[in-house]
């Protein structure tokens, strides 16, 4: 595939069409230049551009590689793929004629809906004039919580109040399969009080830092600055790490956790360490979520925000599916999960239940090798999800499960496990674990893991706490009461409270 300067695709006869009787440099030297050697056939291309000094001077494909310079007479061609690095060194030395080739494959898989919806579309996504009385500023990945937050808040608040500083754009929430992106658009041109920092892929060249420093003043001025999660970009991190940033975090900070490993994730121990802890309030509903991580980070003195609130996205409850034998193994494939060993523990009852696993979240070898140990051991019924569920779709499939397994040992899957819960699922925890623990701490009943090898298929899917474990999980979603919640969370004085820890 050929993309122009603005990404949108052509063909090689328009790029040949484009470029005759110009001068042409490809720039990097790369056995993908294959590809456009097909497309020009080499005719009047002058030299190969390359970044690395060992280079310069020698021939390949009989061209020069040469040290790139600037060239105003020249039309580039790449097919580098480290876009990223080098859109903005092409903006640099001064190219305003550039085509990258890409790999069909590359584009399905990492740039299609990013291309169409964020690069083609040529929008800029910061926040704009219209922002006078902004008291909630939040920082978010762009990933699965957005949209109940903003749900809540258009639902019960003033939006006007409230910014969302976006980052990790197509990250977790890659081609928008969280559905997130629609919205950001919205907000966009109704408010202007969304800003996307593009700092992963970042095809435009934009200097994320720069953009980030217009966030000054609106931080010097609002209420509170409300981090969801502990997942900071680099460039986030760094910005929020510095002193006057800091010093705006001690005073307003909020910070909500969201993995059950904070503070032994080492992916995230930077982010806690240079900002997070520094959070005038930890927001943190459950003792044993709030304990342990006083365990394991050592904060300033700070405020426990405590109440109850949860991200349990408020939905319609489905009526009740016609009981059958299926059973969820855990909700995500990564290794923690201990997939392989819930398929092993299950594995007497091959012949009576079907197994499904959700193979679209996860580690890549970890699925591989959770979808070869099911189907070693249950065959056809074994039942790998890799398609992403919508929301709704999500709560369907929920619904039409049995019971669940949950190998894990750390606290994880909480708005996962209040739906189950809610929908009145047996759910299987490893008694003693964190995630067990967790859950009786917040008033379930979980059953236990390790009893499964002396259950019979009967025990298996006979639900004793069933109705406790269902009103235990009522008040997650129960609509009025967490807009409650939030809003106490929201009215908070932060500035003005004292730190009791």
């Amino acid at each position: 595939m050929i993309f122009d300067k603005n990404w949108n695709c052509i063909t090689g006869e328009q790029l040949m069409e484009r470029i005759k009787e110009k001068e042409i440099i490809v720039f990097g030297a790369s056995p993908r230049n294959d590809g456009i050697f097909r497309v020009t056939g080499a005719q009047g291309i002058r030299c190969i551009y390359d970044n690395d000094p060992k280079k310069w001077g020698t021939v390949t494909d009989g061209l020069t590689i040469l040290q790139p310079e600037t060239d105003a007479n020249a039309v580039i061609l790449t097919a580098v793929e480290a876009y990223r690095q080098i859109v903005p060194q092409f903006a640099e030395l001064g190219y305003e004629e550039t085509y990258y080739f890409m790999r069909e494959e590359l584009y399905e898989k990492r740039y299609k809906g990013y291309i169409s919806f964020y690069m083609q579309a040529k929008r800029e996504y910061r926040f704009d004039s219209r922002i006078k009385n902004a008291k909630v500023f939040h920082v978010v990945l762009d990933d699965k919580f957005f949209l109940p937050v903003v749900d809540l808040i258009e639902r019960a608040f003033c939006m006007e109040e409230h910014l969302f500083l976006v980052y990790g754009f197509n990250g977790p929430n890659h081609d928008d399969k969280y559905g997130n992106w629609k919205k950001y658009l919205e907000l966009s041109e109704k408010y202007g009080n969304v800003m996307i920092i593009d700092s992963q892929y970042n095809l435009r060249g934009t200097d994320c830092a720069a953009l980030l420093e217009t966030c000054r003043p609106i931080l010097r001025d609002c209420g509170k600055i409300l981090f969801h999660g502990e997942w900071l970009d680099p460039v986030i991190r760094e910005f929020f790490a510095e002193s006057e940033n800091k010093k705006r975090i001690r005073q307003k900070g909020i910070w909500i956790p969201w993995s059950g490993s904070v503070g032994t994730d080492r992916q995230n121990e930077q982010n806690i360490e240079e900002a997070l802890k520094y959070c005038k309030v930890i927001a943190s509903s459950d003792d044993f979520t709030y304990d342990r991580l006083c365990r394991y980070v050592r904060m300033p003195e700070h405020v426990r925000f405590g109440n109850g609130f949860s991200y349990a996205w408020i939905t319609d409850r489905p009526k009740p599916h016609r009981k059958g034998r299926n059973i969820l193994l855990g909700q995500s494939c990564f290794w923690e999960n201990y997939n392989l060993e819930s398929l092993r523990a299950l594995a007497k009852f091959k012949t009576q239940i079907d197994v499904w696993c959700i193979t679209s979240y996860g580690e890549a070898d970890c699925v591989e090798a959770v979808k070869k140990e099911g189907e070693n051991i249950f065959g056809d019924r074994f039942h790998a999800m890799d398609a992403f569920l919508p929301y709704p779709q999500f709560v369907a499939f929920l619904n039409r499960m049995d019971a669940a397994v949950y190998g894990m040992e750390i606290a994880y899957s909480f708005d996962t496990l209040y739906l189950l819960f809610w929908l009145k699922k047996k759910v299987y925890l490893k008694k003693g674990s964190e995630a067990a623990g967790m859950m009786q701490s917040l008033g379930f009943c979980p059953s236990d893991f390790y009893r499964i090898a002396d259950e019979s298929i009967e025990e298996v899917f006979y639900n004793p706490a069933e109705e406790d474990n269902y009103k235990a999980s009522e008040r997650e979603f129960d609509r009025d009461r967490k807009i409650s919640q939030w809003r106490e969370l929201f009215d908070l004085d932060v500035e003005r409270l004292r730190a009791d820890r």
